[in-house]
């Protein structure tokens, strides 16, 4: 019985978690993808309006994208490299793989709603998608490494 209720709350920690660095991943990535696109051209209604757009935007599209990307390459990397995931290179490499991911993602969602092909040639530092997957991996390693790290302490 005990073992059963410790995974049942693994598994909610676990959602919670890939939940949290979804969400946290997709506002700071539009927040800071938006404030380089938006730069020097701010007027007082855009300031006000800003963080309210952000945050649909984050909510609506970047949630459920992040969330489809943690769940199908943060978990399994992290349940492939079990042994290493609470280091730091980890974080790092969650980084980049997850800038990679959201990258390719943004621009599958452009070929496929919008129709656009050479969205995939055009890499820039202010790109939705790559920012949201950086910051995405980020905040997964972040969140993951706390989750793992009470998980092997409840088990040793």
């Amino acid at each position: 019985m005990e073992l059963k209720a410790r995974r049942k709350l693994l598994r909610f920690h676990i959602s919670g978690a890939v939940i949290a660095s979804a969400w946290l991943g997709s506002f700071l990535g539009l927040f800071v993808a938006f404030a380089f696109s938006a730069a020097g051209g701010w007027t007082a209604a855009d300031i006000w309006r800003f963080p309210l757009f952000i945050m649909v935007m984050a909510t609506v599209f970047g949630l459920p994208a992040a969330s489809l990307g943690v769940l199908l390459i943060g978990l399994p990397l992290s349940w492939l490299f079990r042994n290493a995931r609470l280091s730091g290179w980890f974080g790092l490499a969650s980084m980049l793989i997850g800038a990679l991911a959201g990258r390719l993602f943004f621009h599958l969602i452009d070929l496929v709603f919008l129709a656009r092909t050479d969205s995939l040639r055009n890499w820039r530092i202010d790109d939705p998608g790559l920012l949201t997957g950086l910051f995405t991996g980020l905040l997964w390693f972040i969140f993951g490494r706390k989750l793992f790290e009470s998980a092997q302490a409840h088990q040793g």
